[in-house]
Order: structure tokens, then C-alpha cells, then sequence
């Protein structure tokens, strides 16, 4: 294989760890028993495969009951769940301007349906002024619902202030950590946090088709299940059973996807949060300060030390999916576009051709980011 540069860790950890590779391949080659449906050996081998891996991602991500981890394909079902599952006619939601799709399609969905109404707080131009964001709150207000941080500018919002806010309101809190878990420490239950929604492939060096979400008790009494099936429990019921979680997981699990998800985590902790945190921030700082040098180049929403390790980009006069292009050209992998998050775009006026996005991982190094500044600056260059 030919050298390349991978930095579009915002759409998907790579390389992942080789742990979480060597316990996949052992389940699927020596394993292999559906969890929970038999009684012999290796079926039970596999439910407690699946019980681990529930009770790590209660510890990491701080929640307070380990049945209230509820495991999905990925955060975008994770969070559908939880809107079509608490969600009510007539309940208003509150959200931002910084929403990816897998929260703001079912959103406007609703919303066109006639089943919610919808309040869009501005973080892009914004940032968060306390008195502007409690102004959004009616009567009927049901959630709140926030992308812990932008996939297109890295931007943190600032969840332990809107969950002191939410728990006086009495109101549900649902935060989207898809850019978040496995950089971010996040405790659920001490910031408030209702509905905790993940997705391993990401930042949690997990494999494509893991995901969840982390209840709290009030959510998890609430939420409704959207799709009914077996369990492997209580099978002579004619319903859905009504305890977590196998009121809200029916059919057959993703177990060798869970027992990497478990292996991702165990990577974090054995190396630190902060310390993988601090590689990658080290990373997307160098990038940006490269970036800023180079003619043309515009930052959108501007480098802030504090984000997560994300950033995009804009050159003038340049086509950002045609740069995107040129750059695969020479082995080097980011993203172009909008990124899914087209109400972002337009917030941060890079609507409709979007941006470049850059995202290093834990696996980059400084001499690959230094290659990708030097080549991107040449093709600026050449095309002036």
C-alpha cells in the first residue's frame, strides 16, 4: 500500500487500535454464538462479552445505571431513539445552529408533521449568553437537544451550564458526543445529561456500526420503544418488554462490534484521555497555524485552542471538493463539503460549497501534518 494520510478522523477513527482488531477477529473465528439466545457455552461467553461492554461504556461516560446503556448502529439511530421515543405532540425543543443532520432531519421532520415546535439558539455567531438562550423556553418546552461540539469548527458548547440550566427547568437534556467521547472527559449524571448519545467509530476507536446512548432514570422510565422484536427474554410476552434495555434493543447485537467498541475505550484509558486529547490537540494546532500562512486561507469559525481537533478551511476562489480531490491525488484524505451539517454552513456563511475539513487522530504524526501543509500550499500556488 502506497503512503497516505489519513485526516478525516471526524468521519471515522483510522487506523484503529490492534486490540480492537485482534478481539473482533477471535469472537468471529472461535466464538461466534448469538448472546442471550442459548443456553450453552459459548452464547453465554457472548452475553457477557456484551455485559462488559456495557458496563465500560457506563463507567467512561459516567452514567448511572448500567441498564441504562442501551446500544444502537450508531449515534444517528441512538438519537432518533430518543426523539421519537420522548418526544410528544405538541412538546417544544430547543436545539442549536450546529446540528448535524442525524439531529436536525428528524427535527425539521417533526417539526413539518406538526409534532414538535422548534427553537434554534445561534452558537455560531453567538457563542452562549445566558439570558439569550433562557429567552427560548415556553411552557411546552420538552428537550433540549445540542451537538456537544461542531464537526465543522470543533467548537465546544458548553454542556455543564446548560445542564444546570435544564435540570432547573425541568426540562430533558440530550447531547450528541459523537465529536466528543474518547477526547472530551464526559461524566453524564453529574452534568445533567439525559440522554448521552455515542458512536464508537469515531473518537472511541471503535468499529463502523457501534453506538448507543446513556439514560438517566427519568429518561429511561419515559422513553418509548419506536421498533419491536425479540429479546431474548421473556419470549412468551406478546409485547415489548418494558425494562431496559431490552425495551429499546431487539434483535440480534452487533457482539463482535461491541467487544471492539469495549477494546477502543480500554485503549483510551490505558493511554489517558488527556493524554490522547493533547496528541491530537498538538496535532490540529500545528495544522492551523500552518493553514494561516498559506494565501487565501480562511479558517471558518476561526482556531480555538479549546476545541476538539477539527478545523475547516476555505481558499479563495479555490472549490473545495475539487482541493479535496487534489489532495487524495497525493494520498492526503480530508473531507469536502458540508459535512452534514448544512444549517452549520450557512450559519458560518460557507453555504453551499461548504469547506475543507481537517481532522487529525491519535495515529498522525507532525511530519505528516507539516507534508500536508507544504503540498496544500503548492496547490494553492499552482492553481493562482
Amino acid at each position: 500500500m502506497e503512503k497516505r494520510i489519513y485526516l478525516d478522523n471526524a468521519a471515522t477513527s483510522w487506523p484503529k487500535p490492534n486490540g480492537v482488531i485482534e478481539a473482533m477477529s477471535y469472537f468471529l473465528r472461535d466464538q461466534g454464538c448469538n448472546p442471550g439466545r442459548g443456553g450453552y457455552e459459548c452464547s453465554l461467553e457472548a452475553g457477557r462479552e456484551v455485559l462488559q461492554a456495557r458496563e465500560t461504556v457506563c463507567e467512561f461516560l459516567g452514567g448511572s445505571s448500567l441498564e441504562n446503556v442501551v446500544f444502537s448502529h450508531n449515534v444517528t439511530q441512538a438519537l432518533n431513539f430518543a426523539l421519537y421515543g420522548l418526544l410528544r405532540k405538541g412538546d417544544h425543543v430547543i436545539t442549536s445552529d450546529l446540528e448535524h443532520n442525524a439531529v436536525w432531519r428528524p427535527l425539521k421532520t417533526m417539526e413539518k408533521e406538526g409534532l414538535i415546535t422548534l427553537s434554534v439558539y445561534p452558537f455560531a455567531q453567538n457563542g452562549f449568553v445566558k439570558d439569550e438562550f433562557l429567552k427560548l423556553f415556553e411552557t411546552r418546552t420538552k428537550m433540549v437537544i445540542i451537538n456537544h461540539a461542531s464537526n465543522i469548527t470543533g467548537q465546544i458548547l458548553p454542556i455543564e451550564q446548560i445542564g444546570a440550566i435544564t435540570a432547573e427547568k425541568g426540562v430533558f437534556f440530550a447531547v450528541d458526543t459523537a465529536q466528543t467521547a474518547g477526547s472530551v472527559p464526559i461524566n453524564a449524571e453529574n452534568t445533567g445529561i439525559d440522554i448521552t448519545a455515542f458512536t464508537g467509530h469515531k473518537g472511541l476507536f471503535g468499529p463502523p456500526g457501534t453506538g448507543g446512548m446513556v439514560l438517566s432514570q427519568k429518561a429511561a422510565e419515559e422513553i418509548r420503544p419506536i421498533f419491536q422484536g425479540g429479546t431474548g427474554s421473556i419470549s412468551h410476552l406478546e409485547y415489548q418488554p418494558e425494562f431496559l434495555p431490552d425495551k429499546l434493543e431487539s434483535g440480534t447485537p452487533n457482539t463482535p462490534g461491541l467487544i471492539g467498541l469495549r477494546q477502543g475505550i480500554e485503549f483510551i484509558l490505558e493511554k489517558g484521555i488527556s493524554q490522547v486529547n493533547s496528541k491530537k490537540q498538538s496535532l490540529v494546532g500545528l495544522l492551523a497555524r500552518g493553514l494561516e500562512n498559506l494565501p487565501g486561507v480562511k479558517i471558518t469559525g476561526g482556531y480555538d485552542e479549546a476545541s476538539v481537533a477539527t478545523l475547516s478551511i476555505t481558499v479563495q476562489g479555490r472549490d473545495p471538493a475539487i482541493l479535496a480531490y487534489q489532495l487524495g491525488e497525493e494520498g492526503i484524505m480530508v473531507r469536502a463539503g458540508l459535512h452534514c451539517c448544512p444549517a452549520g454552513h450557512r450559519a458560518l456563511k460557507t453555504y453551499p460549497q461548504g469547506a475543507l475539513r481537517f481532522s487529525p487522530g491519535f495515529f498522525n504524526t507532525k511530519d505528516e501534518i507539516e507534508t500536508v501543509i507544504q503540498i496544500l500550499g503548492r496547490l494553492i500556488l499552482e492553481n493562482n
